[in-house]
């Protein structure tokens, strides 16, 4: 589908940013996954909007304090706060660039704290935005640094298919079909989160922009009004990374979809350089290491055929990628016998590789269904592995 990142991400509580031209049915996509799943649409026009109008106007409350009565200053939410607070909605930001540096401002508060003067959204409401290329835009403004820094920057497709069939049909346009992201969506988080925190480990350079001695970002006005990488960003990565394998779980018809997420969040480069490392790993699949391990088990394996069926990706990252796989494994199908089979191959690794892999656990048990245990061989294992960090001897004894 068209324009599929943009509607995952939305969904997911990142807000994504549509750049396109006027007039490519943006407005229409939103009122139709307004209509899909059952929320009021408001549509927000900066360009049309001063700051009050955005965030509430300021006015003067008074309460009475120990006989005393006291004056303060509160701000009054425009109504569609209050209609938000009601009801799911789905607000959408349009022509973001057209907005004045003092309306980006409220627009801000939005975008980052889902925050209207002194009242907050709940996550019943999604928010989306939308722009013109400031090129474009009339009168159009580039994002401020910090701004840009809150969005997932997706250029936006014009369905032309779907618009040549209404045009045929009398001018009927078919509604678009959004998909909608499955409650346990969150469930790939871990997953996605130990991958990008492996990369990092291993190549750094890419947490931070360059700043220069005076602490300015080394960044040109093109550069700081679209994605660039910070940890705020890499966060929204991996929630968006996240949804996407929930919505697409196939890896191979995944990759253009997670490329364009991850562009949007961190820019080009420090994505190119992600994937390149995630190509590099080379990981065991952690289903079929599950497989491989309940049949282990259920044959009486010993010690040394339990431990013959764990991969060993050797690498300190690699191990704990590995790992970190496994346990999002686990959390997406969580049944007592691959929970059990997981733990064997958590004990089997900490065997290898000590604290490289023992840290990793913490997920795992964090997660442990009901009538799971943790066998005296886990225990004995990690007290090993304590020993061995502390270097003393046997804390078994």
């Amino acid at each position: 589908m068209q324009n599929l990142a943009y509607f995952i991400c939305g969904q997911a509580g990142i807000v994504p940013l549509a750049i396109g031209k006027p007039g490519v049915a943006k407005t229409a996509s939103m009122l139709a996954l307004a209509k899909k799943i059952g929320y009021r649409l408001y549509i927000l026009t900066g360009s049309i909007r001063e700051p009050a109008d955005i965030g509430g106007y300021p006015t003067l409350k008074e309460i009475v304090h120990d006989g005393q009565t006291i004056h303060y200053m509160a701000i009054v939410p425009p109504e569609y706060v209050i209609r938000a607070m009601q009801e799911p909605h789905i607000l959408f930001i349009d022509e973001l660039t057209c907005c004045h540096p003092g309306t980006q401002s409220a627009m801000l508060a939005i975008a980052a704290e889902r925050r209207v003067g002194d009242e907050y959204l709940d996550d019943r409401t999604l928010i989306f935005a939308a722009c013109n290329p400031p090129g474009t835009a009339a009168n159009g403004y580039p994002l401020e640094a910090t701004m840009a820094n809150r969005l997932v920057h997706l250029k936006w497709s014009f369905p032309r298919k779907a618009w040549l069939q209404g045009m045929r049909n009398g001018l009927n346009y078919p509604s678009p079909v959004p998909p909608i992201l499955p409650d346990d969506w969150k469930k790939h988080i871990v997953g996605t989160a130990s991958l990008i925190a492996e990369f990092h480990e291993r190549v750094p350079g890419f947490l931070e922009p360059e700043e220069n001695d005076s602490g300015d970002l080394v960044l040109s006005i093109t550069e700081r009004s679209g994605a660039f990488p910070t940890p705020r960003t890499w966060d929204m990565a991996a929630r968006g990374l996240a949804a996407a394998k929930a919505v697409t779980p196939d890896s191979d018809s995944r990759d253009d979809l997670d490329s364009e997420i991850l562009t949007g969040c961190v820019g080009y480069a420090a994505a190119e350089s992600f994937f390149d490392y995630i190509d590099t790993l080379d990981l065991p699949d952690p289903n079929e290491s599950l497989f491989d391990m309940i049949q282990a088990q259920a044959q009486g394996g010993d010690d040394e055929t339990l431990s013959s069926v764990v991969p060993d990706p050797e690498r300190a990252d690699k191990v704990r990628a590995f790992l970190g796989s496994v346990t999002s494994a686990i959390i997406v199908d969580n049944s007592l016998e691959r929970w059990n089979a997981a733990q064997e191959i958590f004990r089997q690794s900490i065997k290898r590789h000590k604290e490289v892999s023992i840290v990793c656990a913490g997920p795992l048990y964090n997660n442990k269904p009901k009538g799971a245990r943790i066998t005296q061989d886990m225990v004995e294992t990690v007290a090993n592995c304590i020993g061995y960090v502390l270097d003393t001897k046997d804390l078994t004894s």
